[in-house]
């Protein structure tokens, strides 16, 4: 290994965003429930947008 990974490293997680607090945080995959960010080895998608949309196409058919 040309370097080491140091710091936590989680395979999933869901939840709020992490604070790293210093400590390096290395994510498989990750849904930042509270910002609706889709995380990916470390690249960010913007999610919510399609959330809101679904929610949209949702309350049209149950209403």
């Amino acid at each position: 290994m040309e370097k080491p990974v140091v710091g936590r490293v989680l395979p999933a997680y869901v939840g709020g965003a992490i604070e790293s607090n210093g400590v390096p945080v290395h994510l498989f995959r990750a849904f930042y429930i509270d910002i609706g960010i889709y995380e990916t080895l470390g690249i960010r998608y913007e999610v919510q947008p399609i959330v809101d949309e679904l929610c949209k196409i949702h309350a049209q058919f149950n209403s």
